[in-house]
């Protein structure tokens, strides 16, 4: 696979020291108050995580730790509507990439992809400014240092 890195932003360090992108005090709510955007699972399955509705139903079924919605150990609060149907915000949607990938049911590209697609939909809301999502170029002059990406530092692909 081609190096995707001249494509895509550094996704491994949000702004302000925040361990994540985005949080929930800064989606912007609509005037019955809900939160935007939101999003259906076929949705985030198919716009964020290029797969079948059905995925993230089966990953769900073959986990028999019961950790595979969890980030280091603390589970994901999966977010339901009045009628029972799963609701994902974009932060929803970011820690979700982050357990899956944690639990290796993405591939470090899958996850670069995902956050990608995040962090221009939460410019797109107003919610990040340029400033957040503009790549920080490091500069060095000796010929041993040179930044890195996440594939530069994954632990492996993931399975499946």
């Amino acid at each position: 696979m081609p190096d995707l890195g001249a494509l895509v932003m550094d996704v491994s360090r949000p702004p302000g020291g925040r361990r994540f992108w985005l949080t929930d005090d800064m989606l912007p709510k609509g005037r019955r108050g809900q939160v935007k955007p939101s999003f259906k699972i076929t949705e985030v399955t198919k716009v964020f995580f290029a797969r079948s509705a059905d995925w993230l139903r089966w990953i769900e079924q073959d986990d028999q730790s019961g950790q595979v919605f969890s980030i280091a150990g603390e589970p994901l609060e999966i977010k339901r509507t009045e009628t029972g149907n799963r609701s994902y915000t974009l932060v929803d949607v970011e820690r979700l990439a982050h357990a899956l990938l944690e639990h290796r049911k993405i591939t470090v590209d899958q996850f670069i992809a995902a956050i990608n697609i995040i962090l221009w939909m939460g410019y797109s809301y107003g919610i990040l400014t340029t400033q957040d999502i503009l790549p920080v170029r490091v500069e060095t002059t000796h010929p041993r240092c040179r930044q890195l990406s996440l594939a530069d530092i994954s632990g492996g692909e993931a399975e499946g």
